[in-house]
């Protein structure tokens, strides 16, 4: 997934609507499947106003869907990384 935040964080950098729907439409779909559900919501913002080539707000959105793909990252950390007994 690092490499299509980056692509993400470029996408909306460049003002590239279309790609910020691909991509966060792409991205929406895996972290669901994934359970990772305080990311879908803001990549499914992402991936509407992609869609609408309306790209306002869509930094801060980016910079939200890095955030909690960090805490789930730091959770996933803590509690797989112990061994089993």
């Amino acid at each position: 997934m690092s490499e299509n935040l980056q692509k993400l964080r470029a996408a909306v950098d460049a003002g590239n609507a279309r790609e910020v729907d691909l991509i966060a439409h792409n991205c929406a779909g895996t972290s669901a499947n994934c359970g990772m559900f305080s990311v879908v919501r803001p990549l499914r913002e992402l991936e509407r106003m992609g869609r609408e080539a309306c790209l306002d707000g869509a930094e801060a959105l980016s910079r939200q869907v890095v955030s909690e793909l960090q805490r789930a990252k730091i959770f996933l950390q803590e509690n797989l990384a112990q061994p089993a007994v």
